[in-house]
């Protein structure tokens, strides 16, 4: 197997020339992912906090909101729970700079607030931080707050539209790198039953990764400037469809090198019909797993 890939410096530049031409161009995909998934406000039954979020939006430009939600679930808050919720909110606002906190309304802000921030049976008080998400990540916030907020005898939770959709994003991202690693594992090893070689699992997990990188990229950067639609499985389903396609690529090469060498003596020579014979089918298989992702949406 050594001799079929010594002397083909030039297959093997052309790929180095692809994946680093690809990360080069590759922009941050979590953005584009970010920006082109659709949110529903259905994803948030809060009535309340959608009015709040109407009225309060206005100069509030590269702000996100976060509500902090303190509930007793006995009963209403008593007078000792609300003054510790008062007082913990104090503490909240004074490190608002910590927090990056633009904005903090509580239902201490003004009478209307106290009506909207507060639920009829008086079991549940809300506080509305505007963040400025320049300077941080919301989830980072939300972490923070969720600590800051806690109050005896109260659950605390933080919540916001925004910050379910960027939960959902990560768990949708991890849940497909996941399966492009499992796709990886078995093509690996189903590559080394029907070759019976390391070898030749190695070379098709190389191929499986230059794929997966310059389809990224061309897929990315065409929705970026072409602004084409896009959603969050895209990247999954046309990974998926490339880990298959340079499987069955990479077998082909394989089994036509295999079929070239046994009718002509000089291994250099079967290598390059061998190549010869690829270069069309690779490229036809590239440009079709890349123009799969832009049609994804």
């Amino acid at each position: 197997m050594g001799k079929f890939i010594k002397p083909k410096f030039l297959w093997f530049a052309f790929w180095v020339i692809a994946v680093f031409a690809s990360i080069t161009v590759l922009p941050n995909l979590q953005p584009i992912i970010t920006t082109h998934q659709n949110v529903t406000k259905s994803q948030v039954n809060q009535q309340q906090l959608t009015r709040i979020q109407n009225h309060w939006r206005r100069g509030q430009k590269n702000a996100k909101q976060l509500t902090i939600v303190f509930n007793n679930p006995h009963h209403h808050l008593t007078t000792k729970q609300n003054a510790a919720i008062a007082t913990v909110l104090k503490k909240i606002d004074k490190k608002s700079t910590y927090y990056s906190i633009t904005k903090l309304r509580t239902t201490h802000t003004s009478s209307n607030d106290r009506e909207l921030l507060t639920s009829k049976d008086g079991s549940t008080q809300l506080a509305v931080a505007s963040i400025n998400t320049r300077q941080t990540e919301l989830r980072v916030v939300a972490k923070q707050l969720t600590t800051a907020a806690q109050t005896a005898g109260v659950k605390v939770a933080v919540t916001s539209p925004d910050l379910i959709t960027a939960n959902h994003q990560a768990a949708q991202n991890q849940q497909a790198t996941r399966l492009l690693l499992l796709g990886l594992i078995l093509t690996f090893i189903l590559m080394g039953l029907l070759f019976k070689s390391l070898l030749i699992p190695l070379i098709n997990f190389l191929f499986q990764s230059i794929v997966l990188i310059s389809t990224a990229s061309v897929g990315a950067n065409a929705i970026t400037r072409l602004q084409l639609p896009f959603t969050s499985n895209s990247l999954l389903i046309s990974g998926s469809i490339g880990l298959i396609i340079t499987t069955v690529l990479t077998w082909s090469l394989m089994r036509d090198y295999f079929i070239n060498r046994a009718g002509i003596e000089d291994t250099d020579q079967a290598a390059l019909q061998t190549m010869q014979q690829q270069y069309r089918r690779w490229g036809f298989s590239l440009v079709g797993t890349a123009l799969a992702t832009l049609s994804l949406s």
